[in-house]
């Protein structure tokens, strides 16, 4: 019983995915700003460029951040940590106790350097005027933000990891990282475009978007339905 309901759930996911990646059309009025967008879009260039270049460089950067994510997770759900290895081409973090499903694919979902940089950056501008570095910081985080994305899709298209093992449902684990990277990235793109980008459109968008694709997905499974017993 439990297997069907995590498959249903899965397959129920892939419409909610679709929904929210149709939902980003409605972040188009931050494009319509002079500089802002440019200077993220720039960080998104340059990593794009290294990346391709020099891919290894960051390997162990991305394990870090990986390790981290790991061990803050299991922090957070009240786990202890044991031991925490980071190595040139892999790492892992020993805990007190059986991890759970959260902490397992925690690394997937959390852009760790990017919200790291907005903690300094939101500290920083407690004690004084960051406007003159908002060019720089949306910069470095369309960098950021990249570095995340790419990786994430990188290792994730790599085969079956063991993270992902250890969540006993390898496509619900996929699903659902999906829609928590594509909603975390909208709650990002509304923090550094505040007046530009809409949040709660984005999200009534998302929810249309998802009745719509349902009620496509109805209309033609009756269709095909009537059409095959037609046949008979």
């Amino acid at each position: 019983m439990q297997w069907a309901l995590t498959m249903l759930l899965s397959l129920l996911f892939i419409p909610v995915n679709l929904a929210v990646l149709f939902s980003f059309s409605c972040f188009a009025p931050v494009f319509s700003l002079k500089k802002e967008p440019v200077f993220f879009g720039i960080g998104i260039f340059a990593f794009t460029a290294v990346y391709f270049k020099f891919s290894q460089l960051f390997d162990k950067p991305y394990i870090l951040a990986h390790e981290l994510s790991h061990a803050l997770a299991g922090l957070a759900r009240g786990n202890k940590i044991k031991k925490i290895k980071v190595g040139s081409k892999s790492g892992y973090v020993a805990f007190g106790s059986k991890t759970d499903f959260w902490t397992s694919i925690a690394p997937y979902i959390l852009p760790f350097y990017s919200i790291a940089a907005a903690l300094i950056y939101f500290l920083l501008s407690l004690l004084a005027d960051m406007g003159p570095w908002r060019p720089f910081f949306l910069c470095l985080q369309g960098f950021l933000i990249s570095f995340h994305a790419v990786n994430t899709l990188s290792v994730m298209s790599s085969g079956v990891q063991s993270d992902f093992k250890k969540t006993k449902s390898v496509f619900f684990s996929y699903m659902l990282v999906i829609f928590l990277n594509m909603l975390l990235i909208a709650i990002l793109i509304k923090l550094l475009f505040p007046h530009s980008a809409d949040l709660t459109l984005f999200l009534r968008k998302s929810v249309n978007n998802f009745i719509d694709i349902i009620g496509y997905a109805v209309f033609y499974a009756r269709k095909i339905y009537f059409a095959a017993k037609g046949l008979k």
